[in-house]
């Protein structure tokens, strides 16, 4: 018999027979030892948790097919039918097809009753079908079996979360991860509700994440603001708010921008940055209270100004906007956030266009007005017009937004080879954003090209510069390799 390829698995995958095992103590994963004359090398190693349930089924049957006089076949060929339906129902539902999986499921259920993981799987299942009172129903049927075990307490919380239950969910997760320290998808689910952020990395073994509680992170932002508050390093508290802005923190981007508008007599930009955190949040009247007479008296902040519009045209005064955004490109032609927001201020695709071509008529040497263009192409999926108007972008100005677009419609295209090529050119990478660097990443290990990616990757992960989102997303496609 050849020996199996080893197939590397995460936690919870490498326990599915262990798990399988927990379900049903009284079913056939406890009788085939039984059953089967000589206890073979893959039942030994399905039994460790070496080879999922789903692989041993498949052995099953192939030894049921070289073994015409097994005893005890009825038991066997049952068992390996509904192996299969689980193995299917795991496929159709990884492709989405969850009506597919559910249908899979009730007839291995049928075939076994007291099935405790077909139970387990059904309820996720009707979870995603938003099914969440019949998931809530199954799962608790199971509690008494399962209470624990980290798959199922993980679906519970996910169906806690649905039904408007965050606290629940929160508690749930955090219950079965004490329990489970080392299980990568209950941690994962933690910090995707932002209950952990991932600190510390190690370029040369991703698996060594240090991941923080979430209160306790906050914490320690909030004493580092206090310290440079006493220092008076109002420009270190500005690049802070940045900083949280870009990750995804607009709470503590507010609580920094607070603590310099204090200091607005001393650090008059203070507005800008109370501003620029407003208007993340949604606080349209306060956001416009503050930025409105700050760019009257500073009307060379463009990026304060491009902040101002945002409130207005978020405010329903597309005029106002318009105007403050002609304003800050007859300022600055290169000002792409402000270009895209300007032909935003347009409803309909005609008039979008329009405005790029002013744009790009009225600012020749800016690259900008090309990137715009490009945009439009690519929303329509018109991706090798798009390229094209990209790639004249970055030729003009040589901007990381103009090169992460030129990089996607050459991987949406197929032209992996052009891709490294123009890679290859940008002698800055390690000074780029993190959508260049990932996009860059990504596409050299579709060429193939391992080693180049995996450095990109270790230093998108050791660049404190970069979000934590950017940084554990790097860390992660590591982890991969």
């Amino acid at each position: 018999m050849k020996r199996r390829q080893k197939i590397k698995r995460s936690t919870a995958a490498s326990k599915s027979w262990e798990m399988f095992a927990v379900a049903t103590p009284t079913r056939e994963s406890q009788k085939l030892p039984e059953l089967l004359p000589v206890p073979p090398r893959e039942l030994q190693r399905a039994q460790s948790g070496r080879v999922s349930y789903t692989e041993f089924a498949q052995w099953l049957r192939k030894y049921l097919r070289e073994t015409p006089e097994a005893e005890n076949r009825e038991v066997l060929e049952k068992t390996a039918e509904r192996l299969a339906l689980l193995q299917e129902s795991k496929e159709a539902a990884a492709g989405g097809d969850f009506q597919t999986a559910r249908e899979k499921l009730l007839r291995a259920h049928e075939l076994e009753p007291g099935d405790a993981l077909a139970a387990l799987d059904l309820a996720s299942i009707e979870h995603n079908l938003n099914n969440n009172q019949r998931a809530e129903e199954l799962l608790g049927g199971l509690q008494q079996r399962l209470t624990g075990e980290a798959r199922f307490e993980l679906v519970r919380s996910r169906v806690a979360g649905a039904l408007g239950r965050g606290d629940e969910q929160r508690a749930i997760l955090w219950s079965a991860y004490e329990r489970n320290p080392k299980n990568g998808t209950l941690l994962n689910e933690l910090q995707s509700l932002g209950e952990v952020i991932a600190t510390k990395f190690n370029t040369e073994k991703p698996d060594q994440i240090r991941f923080t509680k979430r209160a306790e992170y906050d914490q320690a932002v909030k004493k580092a603001f206090a310290d440079l508050e006493a220092k008076k390093d109002w420009k270190a508290l500005g690049a802070q708010v940045k900083f949280h802005l870009e990750d995804g923190r607009a709470d503590l981007a507010m609580d920094a921008a607070r603590i310099l508008y204090k200091h607005k007599d001393v650090f008059p930009r203070a507005a800008h940055f109370r501003g620029l955190a407003l208007v993340e949040l949604k606080n349209l009247p306060e956001a416009l209270q503050v930025l409105e007479p700050y760019c009257a008296a500073n009307p060379a902040d463009t990026a304060a100004k491009v902040a101002l519009a945002r409130a207005q045209g978020a405010s329903g005064n597309a005029e106002a906007a318009r105007a403050t955004l002609r304003e800050t490109l007859e300022q600055d032609p290169e000002n792409l956030t402000a270009a895209e927001l300007l032909i935003l201020q347009y409803q309909s695709d005609e008039e979008r266009w329009q405005m790029a071509e002013e744009l790009a008529q009225k600012y020749p040497a800016a690259w900008v007005p090309h990137k715009t263009k490009g945009d439009l192409h690519f929303a329509k999926e018109q991706f090798n017009e798009a390229l094209e108007c990209h790639l004249k972008a970055w030729s003009k100005g040589h901007a990381d937004d103009a090169l992460t677009m030129a990089l996607h419609e050459m991987g949406r295209l197929g032209k992996i080879g052009e891709a490294v090529k123009l890679i290859k050119t940008v002698t800055d990478l390690d000074n780029r954003g993190a959508k260049v660097r990932w996009n860059s990443a990504n596409l050299l290990i579709e060429a193939r090209r391992y080693e180049p990616a995996k450095q990109i990757l270790r230093r998108m992960v050791a660049d404190k510069r970069l979000p934590h989102g950017a940084r554990l997303a790097a860390n992660n496609l590591l982890r991969e390799f």
